[in-house]
């Protein structure tokens, strides 16, 4: 599987995901609200060569709120350069 899928399975361990392109534009029908937990249904989806990043509808089908995804999100952003730099610490 590719790492796409294997990450937007992991997140659905806990939320459910829906495919978007590298424009953060869902790709699937329904949009956001074809997020799914469902094993089967998140790799078919990810298959797509459009699939590029992972969504995560906020509210209450993930009990997540948009200001918690965009806080974690700047976090990774900055986070990640300093720890590619730094692994060896």
């Amino acid at each position: 599987m590719s790492d796409i899928i294997n990450k937007a399975l992991e997140i659905a361990e806990e939320y459910p995901v829906f495919p978007c392109d590298e424009k953060k534009r869902p790709i699937v029908e329904g949009g956001y609200k074809a997020a799914t937990q469902c094993v089967d249904t998140i790799v078919a989806m990810f298959s797509s060569p459009s699939a590029k990043l992972i969504g995560m509808p906020t509210g209450d089908i993930s009990g997540l709120s948009d200001m918690l995804v965009s806080t974690f999100i700047a976090i990774v952003k900055t986070a990640t350069p300093y720890l590619q730099t730094h692994q060896s610490m």
